[in-house]
């Protein structure tokens, strides 16, 4: 759905309501990239080639005596090189001269971040992981305020990157940078990489355990999630994702115990961007945006419609399905999230309400949800399947417990039978509810069979 259309929409689903943080950004643009920057000014165009003759290429630096010049007790700058990799001492350079030559390029470079590098590199960890040698590379940066940095984004920060294997061409390389943008307190060194994105790397100075769950779920009628801690070594969490999910659909949290399997809130948990996304960054060299996969829902912009009964006025359904479903089975990453510009509510003969939409998580086809709720407002949340926009009658939803069809075709008259050779009975118009016994269903002079 487009920006305007959403935007209209949430603002009424949730006028008083507190959504978690950068969620409306999520179902709009699930981390759409940016729209790549130019690369290298001339200078250092040709101070980086002159370096590369040389053996090694470096970001300019800058000095301050005025400045502090210490991002003091930072265990990344601090401690001595860990891993496994630790003593291999032409691995570390090479991973230093990678990153030097990586941070001319980054995209942040654009915006002059990396303009005042301060100290030598620090090779914090090196080490094998499911994807190949990696390494995590620290370093003290001064950034100048511009008008490109959000407000007194300036100052000594410490920036981190990974290095590691390419897999679209099996070179190392800088594959992701990160620096302290709001401050000390910015966590540094989370990377998702290699092959699909499915590795997990993570830096663990908080001492703290990290839990990771690869997807959320619908079990037992509630949205859930399976927890599974991140195994430590060496200062550094690291998991491949299993290779039948989605890796944008994963979620990982730094906390004391592990999260029940109801812990579905993004608050506080760790982010990442996709290496792949990165790397197409740093090599794109003329301006374009890339988009996530165009939505497969329907696409009925701000309708509300009921199919009979609306079942009473107890609940705000927009905010009900944004919350209850929306929200908690809700990927992140490059490929984000599509809600259903549409809401479907219908009161139950046996007293509860439904609502049903559509919504697309990741790369997967979008599929129909129905919430239901109960009298005294227990919520139960349902799988109706893959949406094919283009049939003729593209919603019909089947209710559990025999309670019937919600059926919809947006400005169409309805009719059904219970047999073939029934009488057509009137639905009305863009949304009814229907009986369970229901076979055919008639939208405008189209006969639509229903799946049994």
């Amino acid at each position: 759905m487009n920006t305007d259309s959403l935007a209209s929409l949430l603002h009424d689903a949730a006028d008083d309501l507190e959504p978690r943080a950068g969620f409306t950004e999520a179902v709009l643009r699930g981390g759409r990239r940016r729209q790549v920057r130019r690369r290298l000014a001339v200078a250092v165009s040709a101070a980086t080639a002159v370096a590369l003759l040389g053996g090694g290429a470096y970001a300019v630096v800058h000095h301050d005596s005025t400045e502090q010049t210490t991002v003091a007790d930072n265990p990344l700058l601090s401690q001595p090189t860990k891993g496994d990799l630790a003593g291999d001492q032409a691995f570390l350079d090479q991973a230093v001269g990678l990153w030097q030559v990586g941070l001319t390029r980054a995209p942040e470079a654009d915006r002059h971040v990396y303009d005042d590098m301060r100290g030598e590199p620090h090779v914090y960890w090196a080490g094998g992981t499911p994807a190949g040698r990696a390494a995590v590379v620290v370093q003290q940066v001064y950034v100048h305020q511009n008008n490109q940095l959000h407000l007194n984004a300036g100052g000594l920060k410490l920036a981190a990157g990974l290095v590691a294997i390419d897999p679209a061409d099996g070179k190392l390389k800088l594959v992701t940078d990160q620096w302290q943008m709001d401050g000390p307190t910015d966590r540094l060194g989370n990377f998702r990489f290699g092959p699909g994105d499915r590795t997990l790397l993570i830096t663990t100075t908080a001492g703290m355990p990290i839990f990771y769950s690869p997807e959320p779920l619908l079990r037992d009628r509630q949205p859930a999630r399976d927890w599974h801690r991140m195994p430590v070594r060496d200062g550094i969490a690291v998991v491949e994702l299993p290779g039948a999910i989605d890796p944008n659909g994963a979620m990982v949290v730094e906390q004391a115990t592990q999260p029940a399997p109801d812990y579905l809130d993004r608050v506080g948990s760790i982010g990442f961007r996709p290496a792949s996304e990165y790397v197409a960054d740093v090599n794109d060299t003329t301006p374009q945006t890339i988009e996530p996969p165009a939505p497969t829902g329907i696409r009925w912009v701000n309708a509300r419609l009921t199919a009979g009964s609306d079942g009473g006025p107890q609940f705000d359904i927009d905010k009900a399905y944004l919350t209850e479903v929306a929200q908690k089975l809700a990927y992140s990453g490059t490929v984000g999230m599509y809600m259903g510009g549409y809401y479907i509510r219908v009161g139950l003969p046996d007293g509860r309400v439904a609502v049903v939409s559509d919504l697309q998580s990741g790369a997967h086809p979008a599929r129909f949800y129905a919430l239901l709720v109960t009298p005294d407002m227990k919520y139960e949340v349902y799988d109706g399947g893959d949406v094919n926009a283009a049939e003729p009658l593209p919603v019909h939803f089947r209710l559990p417990d025999k309670q019937g069809w919600v059926i919809a075709q947006q400005g169409q008259t309805l009719q059904y039978r219970t047999s073939a050779d029934n009488a057509w009975q009137d639905a009305g118009t863009d949304a009814a509810l229907v009986p369970d016994e229901t076979v055919q269903v008639k939208v405008g002079e189209q006969v639509v069979d229903l799946p049994r």
